[in-house]
């Protein structure tokens, strides 16, 4: 749930209809149902990861190295390093998806599977994983087998956790304001393959300019 919805699409029928979708379909269980959160940092990041993946790299790649080099510059004391290699193997990505973490080619060549827990974290399966129901999202995430952490980095590792999914979340509201703006233009066709395209992690058309203000 979020705590405070804020709309900043210029157009006044674009947010009426987003608040319509929420106030209707939102319940006492589940009140963040149809709630899109439309802030400028979140649009920022989302649009950063939308970038990302117009040069061919996949979601989970693109999260997996926000959630990673989260870890890194905002808790660099907490010695986070093994608990990024145990959470690649549990949360494998195929090998080569991003340059700064793919396999150094003058290596020669490697197992598989050691390829692939050098490279980041699939976020994505980690998304999937810490948004099941009854799932806990707090380390360990009630994943079997992780290595134990002091308080320091199961905060750290926790806060993190929470980053990455709210990056998953504004793509995905940014998806929603996006296809809603085109449905109200008339491009119905563009309005489907908008939610298409992030439902299947394909290529997103380019966003309109009032989701970039």
């Amino acid at each position: 749930t979020r705590s405070e919805l804020r709309f900043t699409a210029n157009a006044p029928g674009l947010s009426a209809v987003l608040r319509a979708g929420y106030a209707a379909n939102r319940t006492p269980d589940n009140p963040g149902a149809f709630a899109v959160n439309l802030s400028s940092e979140r649009v920022r990041g989302a649009l950063t990861i939308l970038d990302g993946l117009r040069q061919g790299q996949s979601l989970g790649a693109l999260l997996g190295y926000r959630f990673e080099r989260g870890l890194h510059d905002r808790h660099g004391q907490a010695e986070v390093d093994q608990f990024i290699s145990a959470l690649r193997l549990r949360f494998p990505l195929l090998a080569g998806k991003i340059a700064q973490t793919a396999a150094d080619p003058q290596a020669g060549p490697d197992d598989i599977g050691q390829v692939e827990a050098r490279n980041v974290i699939d976020g994505l399966a980690l998304v999937r994983h810490l948004t099941r129901e009854g799932v806990s999202q707090i380390y360990p995430f009630d994943i079997v087998g992780l290595p134990p952490a002091d308080s320091g980095q199961l905060d750290a590792l926790t806060a993190e956790a929470a980053r990455l999914l709210d990056d998953n979340d504004a793509v995905a509201d940014l998806a929603v304001a996006e296809s809603a703006h085109q449905a109200l233009a008339g491009n119905v066709e563009r309005a489907s393959a908008t939610l298409d395209a992030y439902a299947k992690d394909g290529l997103p058309p380019e966003p309109t300019r009032h989701a970039q203000t």
